[in-house]
């Protein structure tokens, strides 16, 4: 006698994870609504669209209470922005310092992590590490405010042709420091090399014309820096084994890598970073650091941060709104919202929280 397995019955929990993986967060929110599992509140708040300036200000909400969790650019910004709108705002900060992820290490830094010692930088005078973002994309709204804080800034360079890739267990060119516009020039040249005689010999399924392929090849042509024969025979795009001189001495061109080796080096897949939109040159950062943006915030709402204040928990009562610090509870005023600038991992929100920040968070700003 066969036995037919029933079908295991799908959780609610794990319709709503298929959903997201396939629709993303916007779908969900949207079943979520029309399954009645969202308050009418938190639905009122999904269609509220932030005020722009003259909104905030003319909206009469001067001596509104705002507790801001962790003064880092999103925080202080949040401050800022809040603060020029007539609103009284605290931000409270774990930390004994400013900027979050946005952090300068220099000769003297002293951080301690959790389960090992206090490490302290030694760079010298005029050294520094910026261990959290390290450049500005142009169209980042962050330059607005270094503009008009008057934070001094200059170009980043993105890309450094002269740097070098290494792998390891990936064949001849295992263990090699092998620069960057070589690895280039002899990938992009070996491809357009097969393309480009696929395309000559009508070995692709191309819908072009005789004419359209005639100028595929000669683009190729120009990408790959081949020859009249199409074959790459290396570049002076990867650089040189005798460097050029005068107007008579050309230099020595390197010899390019056989194609299986630079194929299996695998190298090829990091060219993509540089054409990502938000790694595009230029790209810029603040002189002297990248602390300099939140120290700059710091200097403009420092009296607002308290510092060393870390909260544990928020829990909502029928009182009010009480924040949980390390040293035990604090009350909070009855007219006081929120804005949590954490990741939920360093943050523990119960279910009370999370209503809490549904009724009264949400329909204030988004957080």
């Amino acid at each position: 006698m066969t036995i037919k397995e029933q079908p295991k019955e799908m959780t609610r929990r794990q319709f709503l994870s298929t959903v997201g993986k396939v629709g993303g967060s916007v779908a969900v929110f949207s079943l979520m609504g029309t399954m009645g599992l969202l308050s009418p509140e938190t639905m009122k708040a999904a269609e509220y669209e932030p005020p722009g300036p003259n909104d905030l200000h003319l909206s009469g909400r001067s001596g509104k209470k705002i507790i801001i969790l962790g003064a880092g650019i999103a925080g202080m910004t949040a401050a800022y922005e809040l603060g020029l709108a007539g609103y009284d705002c605290t931000i409270l900060e774990a930390k004994s310092r400013s900027g979050g992820r946005c952090w300068t290490i220099r000769g003297g830094t002293s951080e301690a992590e959790i389960g090992s010692g206090t490490q302290t930088s030694r760079f010298d005078k005029g050294l520094y590490f910026n261990a959290g973002p390290m450049r500005i994309p142009q169209f980042h709204v962050t330059l607005e405010y270094c503009r008009k804080f008057g934070v001094a800034i200059e170009p980043f360079n993105n890309v450094n042709e002269s740097g070098y890739y290494y792998n390891e267990s990936v064949g001849a060119l295992s263990g090699q420091k092998v620069p960057k516009r070589a690895a280039k020039a002899d990938v992009r040249g070996y491809v357009a090399e097969m393309l480009a005689k696929a395309v000559d010999q009508n070995a692709l399924d191309l819908p072009l014309t005789a004419e359209e392929k005639m100028k595929l090849v000669d683009y190729l042509k120009v990408e790959g820096d081949l020859n009249p024969d199409l074959f790459y025979k290396g570049s002076a795009r990867g650089g040189y084994k005798d460097e050029p001189g005068s107007r008579l001495d050309a230099g020595v061109l390197r010899d390019p890598f056989d194609l299986k080796s630079i194929i299996n080096s695998g190298f090829g897949k990091y060219f993509s970073n540089e054409y990502e939109y938000d790694q595009q040159m230029m790209m810029f950062h603040p002189i002297g650091g990248m602390d300099a943006i939140a120290k700059a915030f710091e200097k403009r709402i420092g009296n607002r941060i308290k510092f060393r204040a870390e909260v544990k928990e928020i829990r909502q009562s029928s009182s009010g709104v009480n924040r949980v610090h390390r040293h035990g509870i604090r009350p909070g005023a009855g007219n006081q919202r929120g804005l949590l600038h954490l990741y939920h991992s360093a943050f523990r929100l119960e279910e009370d929280s999370r209503r809490f920040f549904s009724r009264n968070v949400q329909g204030d700003s988004e957080h």
